[in-house]
């Protein structure tokens, strides 16, 4: 993942948002900033059980949690 201001299309207290493509399919990627915290662990969680009308699935697909 390329993660070039271009691209990016959030940014949120813990981490920038950017569109990306996994096999043919647009995506939102999130690169995290801090992944060593209570926080970072209870966002996951709620990343998890994304429900939105406006997304037809989300679904967690991996983390990496050394720097890129």
């Amino acid at each position: 993942m390329n993660f070039d201001e271009s691209q990016k299309i959030g940014q949120g207290s813990y981490g920038s948002v950017y569109l990306g493509h996994l096999k043919g399919t647009e995506v939102a990627i999130k690169q995290m900033m801090n992944t060593k915290s209570k926080e970072f662990l209870a966002e996951l969680n709620i990343l998890c059980k994304v429900h939105h009308t406006n997304l037809k699935m989300a679904h967690l697909v991996s983390i990496c949690t050394t720097p890129v």
